[in-house]
């Protein structure tokens, strides 16, 4: 490849030294005579190169041994075994979705609680992770006080491969185009939470686990709230201080009771 030089740089033939005056000519080597003045003047170019190249020696040593260092430290975590997520595939695709849903209705009725459905499949992510939270003890102990949860395999929706999509258009949701839904229904078969809300769960995953109980127990002491929960477990009471914006966000998606309030 062809370059240019920069001006002042060496060309073949001749020998560059810093003062131009000690450049040889082309032709044979040749001894130039020097006078005093001219051997001190070299003698000073030398030092000068000499003052340079001794730090960038001195770095050069300094800095041989990093890339052993970087070589033994360890790995730093994967970003999947940074953050534990429990996980549940509780869906079924052979479940009879319409006999427990009447079945969840029924209990709630009973026990003055909501139904929670969860509308997802095994195949997706999101759904075996709001699954598997609802699993935990500390869930458990929420949805025992306020929910029945029941959960309605839908399959592959978004491919239009989607079963039970009859349970989703029945509370408003004409088309999954994600999995899951996430419907909070009362005892009388209404759902409480808006569209926008059940749809929104799609994201579930990403969600952490204080983020879900805050939505969970916002639903939970709006309908307490209502008359329907008489008391409201301890632990939402304790940990609701750190979700007051995604409460008042569930607030506003609902509507039930709103005569009481």
């Amino acid at each position: 490849m062809n370059c240019s030089l920069p001006p002042g740089a060496p060309r073949a033939g001749g020998i560059r030294f810093a003062n131009p005056k000690f450049t040889n000519p082309p032709g044979p080597a040749t001894k130039p005579a020097m006078n005093g003045a001219a051997l001190i003047e070299l003698k000073r170019d030398v030092r000068n190169r000499a003052s340079i190249l001794a730090p960038l020696a001195a770095l050069v040593i300094a800095l041989a041994p990093l890339p052993l260092a970087a070589a033994s430290a360890p790995a730093p975590a994967s970003p999947a075994a940074a953050r534990h997520k429990p996980e549940a595939k509780p869906f079924s695709a052979s479940a009879d979705a319409q006999a427990a849903l009447a079945s969840a209705l029924a209990q709630a009725a009973q026990d003055n609680r909501l139904v929670l459905a969860v509308l997802g499949s095994n195949w997706c992510h999101d759904s075996t992770a709001l699954a598997g939270w609802l699993e935990t003890p500390r869930f458990k102990a929420l949805t025992a006080r306020a929910f029945v949860v029941i959960y309605i395999d839908v399959a592959v929706p978004q491919t239009g491969n989607g079963i039970n999509q009859d349970i989703a258009r029945r509370f408003g949701i004409k088309r999954m185009r994600h999995t899951p839904a996430l419907l909070v229904i009362d005892p009388h078969g209404n759902r409480q939470n808006s569209k926008n809300d059940a749809v929104s769960w799609r994201n579930a995953e990403s969600r952490s686990e204080d983020a879900v109980f805050g939505a969970l127990a916002g639903y939970a002491r709006e309908f307490g709230r209502g008359g329907g929960v008489a008391s409201w477990p301890r632990e939402a009471d304790l940990q609701l201080g750190s979700h007051r914006g995604q409460e008042s966000t569930t607030y506003r998606s609902f509507r039930f009771f709103s005569l009481a309030l």
